[in-house]
Order: C-alpha cells, then structure tokens, then sequence
C-alpha cells in the first residue's frame, strides 16, 4: 500500500483557508492550478500549457467543451465550470451524491458563503445556490467530495446559472484544508480524515494492492483485479489477451501509481473480435452523437473524425441501416461487422493477444501517464502523441497515446 500522502503545512493551510473565504478564483487557483483570469470568451473559462501541472483533467474538459456547441434545443449547456463544494449531501430516493457549489466565475455577483461566520447565515445562502449531482456512478465513484472540493460542473440550463446541473468531474477531492464550521460536520470530518478514502477512490470497490495490479473492467461491466488480464474475460472473444510487454507496461504503471499515491489505471478494452468491436462503435456512435440528444450530424462528425472519411463512413452508413435514435440495433451491427470483416482489422484492437488498450478517464490518468513516461498525453481531442518504453529485459517499446473524448487509448509495439 503506498504511504499517505504528507500533511499540507499549517501555513499553507491558512493561506488556503483565508482564500476559501475572500477570493475563491485564487482558492482555485492555489488548489489546482487553474488560471481563471486567461479566457477566450466571457462565457467559458480557457486554460494554459501551465494550468496542466496540477489538473490536466480540468484541460482537457475545457478542450472538450471546445470541441461542442451548445444547442439551445438540447436543455444542457455542454461548457464546463469550475466550483468550489459548499455542502455536500445525498438526494432523491436512490441516495444519489449531490451538492450546493459556487462557480465564481459565473456566480461573482453573490455574497461567498465560506466568508459567513453565523451557521444560520450561511446555511440560509447556500440554499441559493445550485444544486449539482452526479449522473453516472463511475463519476461518483472517483472521489468523496466535501465543502472546498473542486468540481467541473455543467448546468441543466445553459442560459441560467442558477438552475441546477451535473458535477462532470472531480478535479480535486480532498482539499488542503477545510472551514471549521465544516469539521464540527462529523460524517464530513470522518471522511476528510481517512486516507483510505482518499486513496482508493478511483478502485470502483477494489482495493488497491502494492505489486503491480491494475483494475480490469470488461465488456460485461464486471470489475476484477489481477496482475494479468487472464482470465478476466472479454464480453465476446473468450481471453480477454494482452501483448506481454503491455501487461508489463500497465503493471509497472500501476506500481509507479502506487508510489505516488495515485489511482491505479483502469483498462477497459484489449483484445477485440469484430463483433465486439461493432458493438463498441456503435455505443461511442450514440454517446458522441448526443446521446438522449442524439443526432446523425454529430455521429458522424466524431465516427469519420477518428477513422477517416473513408472507412469512418462505411462504419456511418452501416448504423444508419439499423438503429433507433442513434441507439443501434443488431441490424446495423452486423452491417458494421461486414465492413470490419471487408477491411480485415476493425482496429488496433483487432491483434490477438492485444498491443492496444483503452484507459477509464480518470481525472489523474494524464497526470500519471507522464509521470511514468515522461510524455504528457494530448490536451486536444483526438490529438496523439508518441513514446517509447523500455521493459525489464530491455525490451525497447514504441507507444502512441490518443486522446479520445471519454478514455485514453494507447498502443504499444
């Protein structure tokens, strides 16, 4: 198990406790990294080359608004924001994690409820403010979060700041410090408190291990961890096979993981027959369509964007032979695979055992990954960049890392 991370010093507490209550952009800034003040627009908040040092994921999420307009139409406002938690708290009948935020940037008008000293007081103003939950149980599983964590938030309505919304990501779970009003909150404190949470956050329930296991999540939507893909099974192909230097790659990646006390990577997809490939374009087919809000435009912006114009077409066309809404059938399924068969290998996925992997976008993957390489993952969608690796036996490695919407993908040869 890898140690704890140290306690921040009591000085940086206090600087980080006296901005929490007088200047929350600058909190912001001090926790993560992020420049608030360098924007492009006076709508959404951009970031530079710089702010990636403490929280590549926050680019990268503002790369991906970037890359996506905001339709009215649609109910949801796909910009993302920064924000401070107030109070955290669960809601509806499944319990589902919720909280009251601030964004500053688009809530500079109100009174900071951190700088309120009466309980009363502020308890009163931070009902004001939106409420923001998650909308997938893998987001939720990334990190507890309490008042003075960093969040991307979107909101339901992109033309009120005030309505409520989705905490999008977890930029910053545990912060270096937390208002006193807020440790006097015991179920609060008990989990500021405990490293393991902090630690094991992004483990989906597995607990973390200190030899080299990774977390395996397969096709099906089971999670396992071993040190080896087998016999982890794949949804369709029987072994779920990985190349023997990326098993390595992954192992050692998870052990420098480890040490530096961040999440283990959670690898997704390896081997894939065509079949399995077919259906995992057709779910990324819908989700970067739009999803409930799915459109064929959109579908086939994102399928040609990352297979070209030729063959990203022929995979186009075969879904719109079968599906409803964007959400495809077994019909346009196998038209799908005919064309994989026709092209012979759907992807890089296609090698048996597996030189390509996919990693769960976890808001420190970038992080991690350049720590261990010494190469930092594109911060444009579907930019890639190359890298070498070098095994245990000498074994050097060439390595492409592309950086897709909503995992890494990475291959190594």
């Amino acid at each position: 198990m890898a140690d704890a991370a140290p306690e921040p010093k009591p000085i940086d507490n206090l600087e980080n406790l006296d901005l929490l209550q007088t200047d929350l952009i600058a909190y912001i800034a001090k926790e993560t990294g992020i420049n608030m003040f360098e924007h492009d627009s006076t709508e959404v908040p951009a970031f530079t080359a710089a702010d990636i040092k403490w929280s590549p994921m926050s680019v990268l999420s503002h790369a991906f608004s970037k890359s996506l307009s905001t339709n009215i139409l649609e109910g949801k406002s796909s910009h993302m924001y920064p924000a401070v938690v107030l109070i955290p708290f669960k809601s509806g009948p499944g319990g589902v994690q919720s909280c009251k935020a601030i964004a500053p940037h688009v809530h500079a008008s109100a009174e900071n409820p951190f700088s309120v000293t009466d309980d009363a007081d502020r308890a009163e103003m931070m009902s004001h403010f939106p409420t923001f939950s998650f909308n997938d149980g893998l987001s939720e599983a990334s990190s507890p979060i309490v008042p003075g964590s960093i969040i991307l938030v979107s909101f339901d309505n992109p033309h009120n700041y005030w309505s409520s919304g989705v905490v999008e990501k977890v930029v910053v779970g545990r912060p270096d410090t937390m208002p006193q009003w807020a440790t006097a909150i015991e179920s609060i404190k008990n989990i500021f408190d405990d490293p393991a949470a902090w630690v094991t956050g992004f483990l989906l329930g597995v607990n973390q291990a200190d030899d080299g296991t990774f977390t395996y999540n397969d096709n099906a939507g089971t999670t396992s961890a071993t040190t080896a893909l087998s016999p982890a099974q794949s949804n369709s192909s029987g072994e779920a096979n990985a190349s023997v230097g990326m098993l390595e790659f992954l192992s050692e990646m998870a052990k420098h993981a480890q040490q530096q006390g961040l999440p283990v990577p959670v690898v997704t997809s390896t081997y894939r027959d065509n079949a399995a490939q077919a259906r995992a374009m057709a779910n990324n087919w819908y989700q970067q369509g739009g999803s409930t809000n799915w459109s064929a435009s959109s579908a086939q912006s994102y399928i040609t964007k990352l297979y070209g114009a030729n063959w990203g077409g022929k995979y186009h066309a075969a879904f719109l032979t079968g599906h409803v809404k964007g959400k495809v059938n077994d019909a346009g399924q196998a038209a799908c695979v005919a064309v994989l068969d026709d092209k012979g290998a759907g992807s890089s996925h296609s090698s048996n055992p597996a030189t390509a992997v996919d990693l769960r976008m976890q808001h420190t993957i970038d992080q991690l990954f350049a720590s261990f390489t010494g190469v930092q993952p594109s911060q444009t969608v579907m930019g890639s960049v190359n890298f070498s690796w070098t095994s245990a036996d000498s074994t050097t490695y060439s390595g492409k890392i592309l950086s897709e919407k909503d995992h890494r993908h990475m291959e190594l040869k």
